[in-house]
């Protein structure tokens, strides 16, 4: 059987793009279950505007979501990028969790069908580069 070199360097970079989509994923999961460890108090919040702002210069405005929440009668004002957080709409009330010694330390639960999407996208993804791989070395 002769080994043909491009099904090798095929091979070889579907695993490396394989290998690094998984140390990634791990690493989200891993910075997840920190969060989630640390952040134990939920409280109330409101999804309070979405706001444009410039990231600097030669940047186009990027949208935020900035949303409030109340932890021991003080208000925290909070933004983030809308592709960070699920979609919620300006006066939706949403779950916070935050640290209780530090509540600017905080998450947002994402939708669980955020995160199937997510993974169907990276599978999808690994997917397709293993055809075009093959179709490119193979044929």
């Amino acid at each position: 059987m002769i080994i043909d070199t491009n099904a090798i360097i095929g091979i070889l970079l579907l695993g490396i793009t394989s290998i690094i989509m998984f140390c990634v994923s791990f690493r989200s999961y891993k910075k997840g279950k920190m969060f989630k460890q640390r952040c134990t108090l939920c409280v109330q919040g409101t999804v309070a505007d979405i706001v444009k702002e410039d990231d600097g210069p030669g940047e186009a405005p990027k949208p935020y979501r900035v949303y409030e929440y109340t932890v021991n009668g003080k208000l925290y004002r909070k933004k983030a990028k809308l592709s960070r957080i699920p979609d919620y709409a300006p006066g939706e009330e949403i779950d916070v969790f935050c640290d209780p010694d530090d509540p600017d330390f905080y998450y947002i639960e994402r939708r669980s069908d955020f995160q199937i999407c997510i993974v169907a996208l990276t599978v999808a993804l690994l997917s397709l580069a293993g055809i075009i791989m093959y179709a490119v070395f193979m044929l």
